[in-house]
């Protein structure tokens, strides 16, 4: 079995990539979301959105520091629930995540995250999915998992 901590970190960070994509793309292009995931790190680390490219930046990799320690949990998760179905569980488990940011998002009030549009919600999701599936599929290849009979 290889180092589950490392590795849980480094498949987070792969399945942070596409959704730092999506989340742009979604923001800048389609001009269908609000918010940026990166606007929760920047929340969190400065208080407030961010003013600048400098804060952006910090911001992107509070996110992807995030994004390590949420594939850290599901590295260590895996194993217990096995790897079958893997896709599905990436899937429910980042979900899980993105329901929980909400809700510590409306728990401690924070003031440009309160209130969200129905439209940030669903491209928040969609990232989410996105980071899920993508996470499962790199916890897969990197990370064998032993199988066990009749799971």
């Amino acid at each position: 079995m290889k180092d589950r901590m490392y590795f849980g970190f480094v498949v987070g960070l792969i399945a942070g990539i596409p959704l730092s994509i999506w989340t742009l793309f979604s923001y800048y292009v389609l001009d269908f979301t609000q918010t940026r995931m990166f606007d929760y790190a920047s929340e969190i680390l400065f208080g407030r959105l961010p003013l600048n490219a400098l804060e952006s930046i910090i911001a992107w990799l509070g996110q992807m520091v995030f994004c390590g320690f949420v594939g850290i949990g599901y590295a260590y998760l895996i194993p217990i629930v096995t790897s079958r179905h893997y896709l599905a569980k990436g899937w429910i488990y980042s979900a899980f995540i993105w329901f929980s940011s909400y809700a510590i998002a409306t728990l401690f009030k924070m003031p440009d995250l309160f209130y969200t549009a129905p439209y940030t919600v669903v491209s928040n999701f969609i990232g989410a999915s996105i980071y899920g599936l993508v996470l499962a599929e790199a916890t897969k290849r990197l990370i064998s998992t032993p199988k066990r009979h009749g799971n």
